[in-house]
C-alpha cells in the first residue's frame, strides 16, 4: 500500500499519510532525486531510514510535483521554491507530510508504545496527568499530549527552548474521541498563545497537525 490517503482539510491545508511497506529499491525507482537527493540518500546506511526518507518525498511528489525538501540549519524543513509551509513527520512504518498555504505549520505521528507511559513526568502536566489516569486509554491519551506537543514545537517554536511540561498547556475540546480537535495554550515571556490542532487516533499510531490561524 503505498499512499494511505491524502485529504484537503480546509482552504489551503492539505496532508498525506503513507504506509511503508514497499522496499527500498521499489521506493527509489518511484521517487524523482536531483544529484544533491541522491548523494544525500547514498550517505544513509540505515534501510528504515533510507525507506521512510524516500517514502516522504514520493509522497511530497505525489501531493505538490516539482518541488523538493530543504532544510534550515535548525532543521526545519522547507520547499525549494515559493509557496506552502511544509511540515514533516514519520514513526515506524508511516510518513505524514502536512502543506499549509497560509502559516507556518506543524505535524507528528507517533507509534504508540508503553515508553510514553514511562516518560510522562517529563512532559505531562499535572492537570494532563489526571486526565490521562481517568481515561480509558491511558497509553493513547498520554500519545496524544506528546505528539500535539511536538507538532506545536515543529510549528512555531523551532529556534527557541519550551518547557513541555510547563509551557505547553493541550486542553480537549471534548472528550477525546478517535478524532477531534485540541486546543494548546503556549506561555511564553512574551505572553500566552493559543493553537488549535486537529488530531486522529488509529489502532496502532497517534496523528496531529496544526490549523490554519
Amino acid at each position: 500500500m503505498p499512499v494511505h490517503y491524502i485529504k484537503e482539510i480546509n482552504a489551503g491545508l492539505r496532508i498525506g499519510l503513507w504506509k511503508i511497506e514497499e522496499s527500498t529499491k521499489n521506493l527509489y525507482d518511484r521517487t524523482i532525486l536531483n544529484h544533491e537527493e541522491r548523494s544525500k540518500f547514498t550517505g544513509f546506511t540505515n534501510d528504515r531510514r533510507k525507506r521512510e526518507w524516500l517514502a516522504t518525498r514520493c509522497l511530497l511528489q505525489q501531493m505538490l510535483p516539482e518541488v523538493t525538501i530543504q532544510y534550515c540549519e535548525n532543521g526545519k524543513p522547507s520547499l525549494n521554491k515559493a509557496g506552502p509551509y511544509i511540515s514533516l513527520s514519520h514513526t515506524r512504518g508511516w510518513v505524514l507530510v502536512v502543506l499549509s498555504d497560509k502559516n507556518g505549520v506543524g505535524c507528528d505521528i507517533e507509534i504508540m508504545s508503553p515508553k510514553v507511559l514511562r516518560i510522562k513526568d517529563k512532559f505531562a502536566s499535572d492537570q494532563e496527568q489526571h486526565l490521562a489516569e481517568n481515561h480509558n486509554s491511558k497509553l493513547a491519551y498520554y500519545t496524544l499530549i506528546w505528539s500535539a506537543k511536538e507538532a506545536i514545537y515543529k510549528q512555531k517554536f523551532h529556534e527557541e527552548f519550551l518547557e513541555f511540561k510547563t509551557q505547553i498547556s493541550i486542553i480537549p475540546e471534548n472528550e477525546l474521541d478517535k478524532e477531534g480537535m485540541l486546543t494548546a495554550e503556549v506561555s511564553m515571556l512574551k505572553g500566552k498563545k493559543s493553537i488549535k490542532l486537529n488530531y486522529l487516533v488509529a489502532d496502532e499510531y497517534v496523528l496531529v497537525y496544526t490549523l490554519n490561524d
